[in-house]
């Protein structure tokens, strides 16, 4: 038995990976389709494989909107988890989001704090997810721009967290350039990317998960 190499994106912390097993020789595959979504969410979902007995369809696989913001910065990847349990967001008084931190229930059980991204000389806003009683992060919203004492550079203004029962937010100025994340159904947040300065949050994204 041989395997090609792996196309996509890996994470160090492992991908919620989907095995499907075909019964050769009765059964083979004949062929793949997929859909692409009309809406801001750049990445094909889901994937169905069609074989001479039947069809088979996967979807809870991460996917990858986003990066919004600005372009300055340097990168960073929490990678993927079972869900987000906290996050701390430092808001400065220049009404814009200086940084931000978050704590993952990884899949093994164990809660994972990530480092700060961006500055924390600020006191944070605290959101608790309560995920024992099944509630789960959905989606982000926000607004992105130039603010004072940044200069050219653009960079996180305003976030709204949504999970399925609850909205956080919002945290910020609503000024400047409107994203969200919620055009993507059917999913919840099992992990953040995006980058960061010694002062600012730039810009920020997701790991989706359909469920």
């Amino acid at each position: 038995m041989e395997y090609s190499p792996q196309f996509g994106a890996a994470s160090a912390n492992g991908t919620n990976t989907q095995i499907i097993n075909i019964d050769h020789p009765e059964e083979y595959l004949i062929g793949v389709s997929v859909d692409f979504p009309s809406d801001a969410c750049i990445f094909v979902r889901p994937l169905r494989f069609h074989t001479n007995v039947d069809d088979i369809f996967k979807d809870c696989v991460p996917r990858y909107p986003g990066p919004w913001g600005g372009c300055g910065g340097r990168h960073w990847d929490d990678g993927v988890f079972s869900a987000v349990k906290q996050i701390h967001v430092h808001v400065s008084a220049f009404v814009c989001i200086r940084g931000i931190q978050f704590e993952y229930l990884g899949r093994d059980g164990r809660s994972t704090w990530s480092p700060c991204h961006g500055a924390n000389f600020v006191k944070p806003e605290k959101i608790e997810i309560k995920c024992k009683e099944e509630e789960v992060l959905i989606g982000v919203a926000g607004f992105y721009g130039r603010v004072k004492g940044s200069g050219e550079i653009e960079v996180i203004k305003s976030l709204s967290f949504y999970t399925n029962k609850r909205l956080f937010g919002p945290y910020g100025d609503e000024n400047g350039n409107h994203f969200t994340s919620m055009a993507c159904r059917n999913g919840k947040v099992v992990g953040f990317r995006g980058s960061s300065s010694g002062a600012y949050l730039n810009s920020i994204g997701l790991h989706l998960e359909y469920v």
